[in-house]
């Protein structure tokens, strides 16, 4: 069973990150802009949580009644996992703000418990994850960005190998890239499949 929420296409998802980035950011922006800065700044407050990943098998999730971003205390204190995972996870908790509050309102996912319960009952992979995540990966990853770095990336792979499969330039370009936008190199490999930018 998938919570009910309105359909959106990755084209609707896609206009709406970058509607949403504009807002916030402008056009000129840095490619490792503060994320939680602009949490904050959207009256969100982000607090650490002990336990909530190996309690409650949550990394992150919103509090909608009282406008505040839990995350796994473990999680948030690493800095191995801030400039990839964790990065992606705050900005996807706020995706549920901006996409979904009223709906998951509505059904009483307003806490640690209702949150938990959910996730075991249906999973991670539902339409509401499928929006969060895509919305998240849109707003960190620009495609227009991203495309002008696989230019820039190119000449020089291209420089040190003759012949250059496919798979390989995306495996190169995923770790080279994650560390420029700081995130995770599988979200450059999702971004560079969905905006179909490959070699």
């Amino acid at each position: 069973m998938d919570l009910i929420v309105p359909p959106l296409s990755d084209k609707e998802l896609q206009e709406w990150a970058d509607r949403e980035r504009l807002r916030l950011l402008g056009d000129d922006h840095t490619l490792s802009f503060d994320v939680e800065a602009i949490i904050e700044g959207e009256g969100l407050r982000i607090q650490a949580v002990p336990n909530l990943l190996s309690k409650f098998g949550l990394e992150a999730m919103p509090i909608f009644s009282d406008a505040r971003i839990l995350v796994d205390a473990d999680s948030y204190d690493d800095p191995h996992l801030w400039f990839g995972r964790l990065r992606f996870t705050l900005m996807h908790e706020m995706a549920h703000y901006i996409l979904h509050r009223e709906h998951l309102m509505k059904v009483g996912l307003n806490d640690v418990h209702g949150w938990a319960q959910f996730v075991n009952r249906v999973g991670k992979d539902t339409s509401v994850e499928k929006q969060a995540n895509e919305f998240a990966g849109r707003f960190l990853v620009p495609p227009d960005r991203l495309q002008l770095l696989i230019q820039e990336e190119r000449p020089r792979l291209l420089a040190q190998h003759d012949e250059l499969p496919n798979e390989l330039f995306i495996k190169y370009m995923r770790v080279r890239l994650a560390k420029r936008f700081n995130v995770s190199p599988s979200v450059i490999a999702i971004r560079m499949s969905k905006e179909r930018l490959v070699y």
